[in-house]
């Protein structure tokens, strides 16, 4: 048994089916432009996402520099170097490195000033520290290590949306 089917083209259709070459154009532009605004989405993101993990290691590090204080019942210094743009636990320890393009700030009325660009943060064997504010990232949305000067507890502080 033969099954009918349809001819290829209908015989009342006249000219021809597809696009034209401007309808294309016109598609592949928006396709463009579309892809370039999420690639845009997407860096940007990324920046706020690396300057969040630049504030969760330095808050790491201010934490270790607490536990090793307490434990080893001697002072530790968070050291933080505005012009190495690098943040560190002395005795030794492998430094946080802030990139160029993100801001570093210090807010501490009692830090230790160790040299021109050198700050420092004491970590007490009973667990206080002599306390600081640590802006990580732009000014509009910088993420804030605080280190409490009476409990020498830290926390980041995300910015706000």
């Amino acid at each position: 048994m033969r099954t009918p089917t349809l001819p290829l083209r209908a015989e009342t259709e006249t000219g021809s089916s597809g696009f034209t070459l401007v309808e294309m154009l016109a598609v592949l532009f928006i396709i463009a432009l579309v892809s370039g605004v999420a690639v845009m989405g997407l860096s940007r993101r990324g920046d706020r996402a690396s300057v969040a993990a630049i504030a969760a290691e330095t808050a790491s590090r201010a934490r270790n520099a607490r536990d090793l204080a307490v434990r080893t019942g001697r002072d530790t210094l968070l050291v933080v170097d505005l012009a190495a743009r690098t943040i560190s636990t002395r005795p030794s320890s492998r430094p946080v490195v802030i990139p160029k393009d993100v801001a570093l700030e210090v807010e501490a009325s009692a830090a230790e000033r160790i040299s021109a660009s050198e700050l420092g943060v004491r970590f007490f064997p009973g667990g206080a520290s002599t306390g600081a504010t640590i802006r990580v990232g732009p000014r509009r949305g910088a993420h804030e290590i605080r280190i409490n000067w009476f409990t020498g507890r830290v926390v980041v502080v995300p910015p706000a949306s």
